[in-house]
């Protein structure tokens, strides 16, 4: 194939047909095998999406660019590798697609066909309907957040590497970057699931996003020195590996009985895809990267803003209370103790009402002897 837009449209309709169509069904078995601990085993799931990149980084690497042959600079906006580099792009394609599919095959093998522990509750349970869902506040929120809060998840792993080769030209120094970072990424979402665990949601999305914005706000600023900005590169991947975990325990707090709704809530992160192409080919340009780091810390203190209203949802606190092992101790008995109330003086209420009742009839009894 030599059409340039016709390889992006068959390359990006499959890559995202196929991640779309195994992502959300691997973390859905997930939670009906171990229901539990669903932030841990969550953060298991896609801790192997994350450490994937860490083997096929340095593929990519050895066959497209093995001597690590520099950056050749035409003109002051472009950016060329040599001309026998690109020309090992399209066997390297192939080669990876081999690999893609003996990992595939392997993967499929792993599937268990064991019936899920909590699969006969859930065909009882009653799902909400789409329209039902569609016109609930929360799910529009939920939409929001999946775009402000990953946005600078996406832009650090696709332009890391563009962005450093402004002042470093080194391409196996970005590779050994972009591995370390991803294996780091899931590592840190092993830990994430569980602190989504131990602590509210909410709490750790902050967490994250304050950090992130820390970063992209100064990592403009120390790029000119190679520790420093591998250092702020890999704590970048850190903390943005646990978007995609926050923001999937975030919808199954707020629809803890309707896990079909992630996926709907993920047009979020495509209108992202989308938006972010239309913003490096109409304000990029105009901005560059400085402003567009800004631009990313000002979408991170949207989320910030959003997981600050979402929490005040009823539903969610009502779950938190019941789910969480930080607030359950609490929450929970207060809302037991709020039940028990309720159920007193229901209780109290009908046995007055029997007393009336009975008092009523002897009195009539006396009148009538």
């Amino acid at each position: 194939m030599t059409k340039y837009y016709a390889f992006c449209l068959l390359y990006g309709l499959n890559a995202g047909i196929a991640s779309g169509m195994i992502s959300m069904p691997a973390i859905w078995a997930c939670w009906g095998f171990y229901s539990k601990r669903i932030g841990l085993i969550s953060s298991i799931g896609l801790a192997g999406k994350s450490i994937g990149p860490t083997v096929f980084g340095f593929l990519w690497a050895w066959l497209i660019n093995p001597n690590n042959e520099s950056i050749k600079n035409n003109n002051k906006n472009d950016q060329y590798f040599a001309s026998y580099v690109n020309n090992n792009v399209p066997g390297a394609i192939r080669w990876v697609s081999l690999a893609y599919f003996i990992t595939a095959i392997f993967g499929i093998c792993m599937i268990c066909n064991k019936k899920h522990e909590k699969s006969e509750e859930k065909e009882n349970k009653t799902s909400m309907k789409l329209i039902e869902v569609i016109k609930q506040k929360r799910f529009w929120l939920l939409t929001m957040l999946f775009y402000f809060f990953y946005i600078f998840y996406v832009y650090l792993l696709s332009e890391y590497k563009e962005f450093g080769t402004t002042q470093i030209n080194d391409d196996l120094f970005f590779t050994c970057i972009g591995a370390i970072g991803f294996l780091l990424g899931g590592m840190s979402r092993l830990l994430c699931g569980y602190f989504l665990d131990k602590f509210l949601w909410w709490k750790v999305a902050l967490t994250s996003a304050s950090i992130q914005i820390c970063i992209s706000l100064s990592i403009y600023y120390i790029v000119v020195s190679e520790v420093l900005y591998a250092v702020w590169v890999l704590i970048g991947f850190i903390f943005v590996s646990c978007t995609g975990l926050v923001l999937v325990m975030t919808c199954k707090a707020i629809y803890p009985h309707d896990d079909w709704i992630l996926s709907y809530s993920n047009t979020g992160f495509t209108l992202l895809i989308g938006s972010l192409y239309a913003y490096q080919l109409l304000v990029f340009p105009i901005i560059g990267y400085q402003g567009t780091f800004f631009v990313m810390a000002g979408c991170l203190l949207a989320s910030i803003i959003i997981i600050l209203v979402l929490k005040q949802c009823k539903c969610l606190q009502s779950y938190q209370a019941s789910s969480n092992p930080e607030s359950s101790p609490i929450e929970a008995q207060k809302m037991q103790a709020g039940e028990s109330t309720e159920s007193n003086s229901s209780s109290g209420t009908n046995n007055n009402k029997e007393e009336q009742i009975i008092t009523t009839l002897n009195t009539h009894k006396i009148i009538n002897l």
